[in-house]
């Protein structure tokens, strides 16, 4: 299966944050990596997920690391200008997210890992969104 992998999935897992209940949401990231690198499953990101890691301060220079060890399994994929016009057609006023749907999409993707389901329920017509621990 190749899952697009949103941005909130990726900080999780860098910055092993918590949940308001104090679980572990690094912990349940890494089981989409584990699932990876036992061949369970291929991953997509994209340009825009990178751009918003930047945007939040991530170091990029992890997530390359971390993508060195499943660099084989991942394929990315790069916005256009097109992709951009769809994203505004889909939901202009949830864009961001659209776009990441639009980019699943056009990766071909089966789901979308995300912890922000309830954002991304309204897509599901369109591309499955799920936990990443529940891929």
């Amino acid at each position: 299966m190749l899952v697009y992998v949103d941005t909130n999935v990726i900080v999780d897992l860098l910055l092993n944050r918590t949940n308001m209940f104090g679980k572990n949401l690094g912990d349940r990231a890494a089981v989409l990596v584990d699932h990876v690198i036992t061949c369970k499953h291929f991953i997509t990101i994209s340009d825009w997920t990178v751009r918003e890691l930047q945007k939040n301060g991530i170091n990029i220079e992890q997530l390359k690391m971390l993508l060195g060890f499943v660099s084989k399994k991942v394929t990315p994929v790069t916005t256009s200008e097109e992709d951009k016009v769809k994203a505004m057609e889909l939901d202009p006023d949830n864009y961001d997210d659209a776009l990441h749907v639009i980019l699943a999409l056009k990766a071909g993707a089966n789901v979308i890992a995300t912890r922000n389901l309830k954002h991304f329920m309204k897509y599901r017509h369109l591309i499955k969104p799920e936990l990443p621990e529940n891929l």
